[in-house]
Protein backbone atom coordinates (compact mmCIF):
# COMPACT_ATOMS: atom_id res chain seq x y z
CA UNK A 1 0.00 0.00 0.00
CA UNK A 2 2.46 2.33 0.65
CA UNK A 3 3.61 5.24 3.01
CA UNK A 4 2.52 8.51 1.79
CA UNK A 5 3.43 10.52 4.88
CA UNK A 6 6.66 8.88 7.45
CA UNK A 7 8.18 11.13 10.52
CA UNK A 8 10.99 9.46 11.54
CA UNK A 9 13.12 10.20 15.56
CA UNK A 10 11.79 14.13 15.00
CA UNK A 11 12.60 16.44 17.33
CA UNK A 12 11.36 20.32 18.19
CA UNK A 13 12.71 22.92 19.73
CA UNK A 14 12.37 26.51 20.52
CA UNK A 15 15.43 28.34 21.81
CA UNK A 16 17.18 25.75 23.94
CA UNK A 17 14.26 24.37 25.09
CA UNK A 18 13.00 20.90 23.64
CA UNK A 19 9.15 21.05 23.04
CA UNK A 20 9.35 17.17 21.19
CA UNK A 21 11.38 14.27 20.60
CA UNK A 22 11.38 11.14 19.20
CA UNK A 23 8.28 11.37 17.09
CA UNK A 24 7.64 8.64 14.62
CA UNK A 25 4.60 8.13 12.65
CA UNK A 26 3.72 7.19 9.44
CA UNK A 27 0.16 7.47 6.98
CA UNK A 28 -0.90 5.54 4.66
CA UNK A 29 -1.87 6.95 1.42
CA UNK A 30 -5.64 8.38 1.81
CA UNK A 31 -4.80 7.73 5.66
CA UNK A 32 -6.68 10.42 8.27
CA UNK A 33 -4.27 10.59 10.81
CA UNK A 34 -5.23 12.34 13.76
CA UNK A 35 -2.80 14.30 16.30
CA UNK A 36 -4.76 14.45 19.93
CA UNK A 37 -2.90 16.11 22.79
CA UNK A 38 -3.80 18.97 25.32
CA UNK A 39 -2.85 22.53 24.32
CA UNK A 40 0.87 23.09 24.65
CA UNK A 41 1.88 19.47 23.49
CA UNK A 42 3.30 20.64 20.79
CA UNK A 43 0.47 19.56 18.08
CA UNK A 44 0.62 22.50 15.87
CA UNK A 45 4.46 22.75 16.25
CA UNK A 46 4.57 19.31 14.71
CA UNK A 47 2.07 19.86 12.23
CA UNK A 48 3.95 23.37 10.93
CA UNK A 49 7.05 21.05 10.98
CA UNK A 50 5.50 19.09 8.28
CA UNK A 51 4.62 21.97 6.38
CA UNK A 52 7.99 23.43 6.50
CA UNK A 53 7.59 26.54 8.53
CA UNK A 54 9.52 25.41 11.13
CA UNK A 55 12.99 23.70 11.11
CA UNK A 56 13.38 20.17 12.96
CA UNK A 57 16.09 20.04 15.08
CA UNK A 58 16.74 16.00 14.39
CA UNK A 59 14.63 13.38 12.35
CA UNK A 60 13.07 13.16 9.22
CA UNK A 61 9.95 14.03 7.42
CA UNK A 62 8.77 11.95 4.10
CA UNK A 63 6.60 12.47 1.41
CA UNK A 64 5.94 8.94 -0.34
CA UNK A 65 9.39 8.58 0.02
CA UNK A 66 10.89 11.73 -0.73
CA UNK A 67 12.76 13.51 2.39
CA UNK A 68 11.13 16.72 2.74
CA UNK A 69 13.54 18.54 5.52
CA UNK A 70 14.99 21.22 3.12
CA UNK A 71 12.21 21.51 0.92
CA UNK A 72 10.53 25.05 1.45
CA UNK A 73 6.91 25.40 2.08
CA UNK A 74 5.25 26.14 -1.43
CA UNK A 75 7.54 23.08 -3.49
CA UNK A 76 5.78 20.33 -0.32
CA UNK A 77 2.20 20.18 -2.49
CA UNK A 78 -0.01 20.86 0.61
CA UNK A 79 -3.48 21.92 1.17
CA UNK A 80 -3.58 24.03 4.76
CA UNK A 81 -6.53 24.77 7.33
CA UNK A 82 -5.86 27.00 10.14
CA UNK A 83 -7.96 27.48 13.28
CA UNK A 84 -7.59 31.29 11.64
CA UNK A 85 -9.09 30.80 8.14
CA UNK A 86 -7.59 33.41 6.81
CA UNK A 87 -9.99 34.48 4.12
CA UNK A 88 -9.48 37.44 2.46
CA UNK A 89 -11.85 40.35 4.15
CA UNK A 90 -12.02 42.21 0.65
CA UNK A 91 -12.73 39.38 -1.90
CA UNK A 92 -15.69 37.56 -2.13
CA UNK A 93 -16.43 33.71 -1.30
CA UNK A 94 -15.33 32.85 -5.27
CA UNK A 95 -12.24 35.30 -5.26
CA UNK A 96 -11.04 33.80 -1.96
CA UNK A 97 -11.35 30.71 -3.92
CA UNK A 98 -10.04 31.54 -7.50
CA UNK A 99 -7.10 33.66 -6.29
CA UNK A 100 -5.58 30.51 -4.42
CA UNK A 101 -5.44 29.00 -8.05
CA UNK A 102 -4.62 31.62 -10.29
CA UNK A 103 -3.04 34.59 -7.72
CA UNK A 104 0.49 33.11 -6.68
CA UNK A 105 3.70 33.58 -8.09
CA UNK A 106 3.72 29.22 -7.87
CA UNK A 107 -0.13 29.26 -9.60
CA UNK A 108 -0.57 27.22 -12.41
CA UNK A 109 -4.06 26.83 -13.31
CA UNK A 110 -5.62 29.09 -15.72
CA UNK A 111 -8.53 31.17 -14.66
CA UNK A 112 -11.05 28.52 -17.08
CA UNK A 113 -9.78 25.43 -14.95
CA UNK A 114 -9.92 27.14 -11.81
CA UNK A 115 -13.60 28.39 -12.64
CA UNK A 116 -14.01 24.03 -13.51
CA UNK A 117 -12.80 23.01 -9.89
CA UNK A 118 -14.77 25.77 -8.29
CA UNK A 119 -18.46 24.78 -9.58
CA UNK A 120 -17.56 21.10 -9.23
CA UNK A 121 -16.52 22.10 -5.50
CA UNK A 122 -19.33 24.77 -4.59
CA UNK A 123 -21.58 21.86 -4.47
CA UNK A 124 -19.68 19.52 -2.18
CA UNK A 125 -18.94 21.88 0.62
CA UNK A 126 -22.82 23.69 0.84
CA UNK A 127 -21.55 26.76 -0.44
CA UNK A 128 -23.55 26.97 -3.78
CA UNK A 129 -25.13 30.98 -3.77
CA UNK A 130 -22.33 32.05 -1.41
CA UNK A 131 -20.51 32.65 -4.37
CA UNK A 132 -20.75 36.88 -3.98
CA UNK A 133 -20.86 37.42 -0.28
CA UNK A 134 -17.96 38.67 1.27
CA UNK A 135 -16.18 36.55 4.75
CA UNK A 136 -17.85 39.05 7.16
CA UNK A 137 -21.60 37.49 5.47
CA UNK A 138 -20.90 34.08 6.33
CA UNK A 139 -21.38 32.28 9.40
CA UNK A 140 -18.59 30.81 11.28
CA UNK A 141 -19.67 27.55 10.09
CA UNK A 142 -19.53 28.96 5.84
CA UNK A 143 -16.41 30.52 6.39
CA UNK A 144 -15.05 26.71 7.61
CA UNK A 145 -15.91 25.58 4.32
CA UNK A 146 -14.39 28.12 2.57
CA UNK A 147 -11.58 27.72 3.89
CA UNK A 148 -11.50 23.96 3.46
CA UNK A 149 -12.55 24.85 -0.56
CA UNK A 150 -9.20 26.63 -0.46
CA UNK A 151 -7.13 23.82 1.06
CA UNK A 152 -8.95 20.57 -1.56
CA UNK A 153 -8.95 23.20 -4.63
CA UNK A 154 -4.93 22.87 -5.34
CA UNK A 155 -4.92 19.03 -5.08
CA UNK A 156 -2.55 18.49 -2.54
CA UNK A 157 -0.84 15.49 -1.95
CA UNK A 158 -1.41 16.09 1.57
CA UNK A 159 -4.04 17.96 3.69
CA UNK A 160 -3.19 19.40 6.71
CA UNK A 161 -6.09 20.64 9.24
CA UNK A 162 -4.85 22.62 12.35
CA UNK A 163 -7.96 22.32 14.77
CA UNK A 164 -10.01 23.91 11.85
CA UNK A 165 -13.48 23.65 14.11
CA UNK A 166 -12.38 25.85 17.35
CA UNK A 167 -14.67 27.46 18.66
CA UNK A 168 -17.84 25.91 16.68
CA UNK A 169 -20.92 24.66 19.22
CA UNK A 170 -21.20 21.00 18.98
CA UNK A 171 -23.51 20.03 16.73
CA UNK A 172 -21.88 22.19 14.01
CA UNK A 173 -18.17 20.68 14.57
CA UNK A 174 -20.13 17.14 14.69
CA UNK A 175 -21.36 18.76 11.14
CA UNK A 176 -18.31 20.42 9.68
CA UNK A 177 -16.38 16.94 11.24
CA UNK A 178 -18.68 14.56 9.02
CA UNK A 179 -18.09 16.88 5.93
CA UNK A 180 -14.37 16.62 5.99
CA UNK A 181 -14.27 13.37 6.35
CA UNK A 182 -16.69 13.06 3.40
CA UNK A 183 -14.53 15.08 1.42
CA UNK A 184 -11.33 13.59 2.71
CA UNK A 185 -12.62 10.16 1.60
CA UNK A 186 -13.86 11.05 -1.85
CA UNK A 187 -10.59 12.18 -2.58
CA UNK A 188 -8.28 9.36 -1.16
CA UNK A 189 -6.75 12.34 0.54
CA UNK A 190 -3.72 11.51 3.01
CA UNK A 191 -4.58 14.06 6.14
CA UNK A 192 -2.83 15.02 9.16
CA UNK A 193 -5.73 16.97 11.79
CA UNK A 194 -4.76 18.30 15.02
CA UNK A 195 -7.48 18.51 17.76
CA UNK A 196 -7.66 18.14 21.75
CA UNK A 197 -11.37 16.83 20.92
CA UNK A 198 -11.25 12.84 21.88
CA UNK A 199 -15.44 13.15 20.34
CA UNK A 200 -13.95 14.25 17.01
CA UNK A 201 -10.39 11.50 16.41
CA UNK A 202 -12.77 8.96 17.00
CA UNK A 203 -15.28 9.67 15.10
CA UNK A 204 -12.89 11.17 12.00
CA UNK A 205 -9.52 9.47 11.99
CA UNK A 206 -7.91 6.00 10.52
CA UNK A 207 -5.32 6.07 12.85
CA UNK A 208 -4.20 8.40 15.97
CA UNK A 209 -0.72 9.78 17.73
CA UNK A 210 -1.26 10.63 21.49
CA UNK A 211 1.38 12.79 23.14
CA UNK A 212 2.38 11.71 26.17
CA UNK A 213 4.71 13.18 28.49
CA UNK A 214 8.43 12.08 28.63
CA UNK A 215 10.39 13.40 30.98
CA UNK A 216 9.18 16.81 30.37
CA UNK A 217 8.89 16.41 27.02
CA UNK A 218 6.41 15.54 24.51
CA UNK A 219 6.65 12.39 22.52
CA UNK A 220 4.19 10.26 20.41
CA UNK A 221 2.34 7.03 20.63
CA UNK A 222 0.58 5.89 17.47
CA UNK A 223 -2.10 3.78 16.88
CA UNK A 224 -4.58 2.44 14.57
CA UNK A 225 -8.33 3.00 15.44
CA UNK A 226 -9.95 1.71 12.23
CA UNK A 227 -9.08 0.45 8.96
CA UNK A 228 -10.04 2.78 5.61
Amino acid sequence: QGVALRVTGAALAYGDTELVRDVNLSAAPGELLALLGPSGSGKTSLLRAIAGFLPLTAGEIRFDGECMNERPVEERQLGMVFQEHRLFPALTVYRNLEVCLTGTVTARVTAAEAAARIAELLPALGLTGLEARFPAELSGGQQRRVALARALLVRPRLLLLDEPFTGLDAGLRRDLVDLVREAQRARRLTTVFVTHEEEDAARIADSTARFYDAGGVQSLRQERTQSF
